[in-house]
């Protein structure tokens, strides 16, 4: 699921099953590049760190948007 499709709670939740389910199904082939916790959360802080831009009006998208970022974040 694309971030910016979450708008609300219920799509929030949808977004983490959709996430949690990519990362069972391809975490260990290499299509995440942080795929245990430790390197997912420190992505999290390097890319909020270096995020230069405007937050959204949504709090519900931009949760969504760090989550996925932090998958491939280096």
């Amino acid at each position: 699921m694309n971030p910016s499709l979450v708008c609300d709670r219920d799509t929030f939740i949808e977004f983490l099953r959709q996430l949690r389910m990519d990362l069972n199904d391809s975490g260990a082939t290499g299509q995440w590049e942080n795929a245990d916790l430790a390197c997912f959360l420190e992505a999290i802080q390097a890319w909020v760190i270096d995020w230069q831009q405007p937050l959204p009006g949504n709090p519900w998208e931009h949760a969504a948007t760090l989550l996925a970022a932090a998958k491939i974040y280096e």
